[in-house]
């Protein structure tokens, strides 16, 4: 274990490879309200800083739906000056350019939804890094038990 700028920064242990990490931290993440999940699908390019990035749980949220959407997550980067992670929808395309469309909406998503992470974890190579939230959390991930589903016949 090794302190660095900011974050704390850990190589995976022997018996648990990065794959069984992923598939670990994706269930445990699951517990929770909100997650987010990037993974590079082991595409490597001269610009990639990770491998994947898991972010979940929320310190603070922004939903807002269209009209000043843009002006309302730019006051709550302004805010939180941190890792934000979120979804726009394809209404929005409203605030930016002439247009307009009145197609039903059926799931009921915020126009515009971002969270700030509790915890956000990174992976580079197999070496995994707490960006925020606490180092615990690795022990947590590493002694979760994956649920057993069973299929329906």
């Amino acid at each position: 274990m090794r302190l660095r700028i900011n974050y704390l920064c850990f190589l995976l242990e022997n018996h648990l490879n990065s794959i069984d990490f992923k598939k670990k931290a994706l269930h445990y993440a699951n517990q929770y309200d909100v997650c987010c999940f990037l993974d590079s699908n082991n595409y490597e390019d001269i610009y990639s800083e990770y491998d994947f990035i898991l972010a979940f749980g929320s310190k603070a949220e922004l939903k807002s739906s269209k009209g000043d959407a843009f002006d309302e997550l730019k006051h709550f980067y302004e805010f939180n000056k941190q890792w934000l992670f979120g979804s726009l929808s394809y209404d929005l395309k409203n605030e930016t350019e002439d247009l307009k469309s009145d197609n039903p909406d059926q799931l009921n998503f915020p126009d515009l939804y971002f969270f700030v992470p509790e915890y956000l974890i990174a992976s580079k190579s197999g070496e995994i890094r707490i960006i925020l939230g606490d180092v615990s959390i690795l022990k947590k991930i590493k002694n979760f038990k994956i649920p057993k589903y069973k299929n329906k016949d």
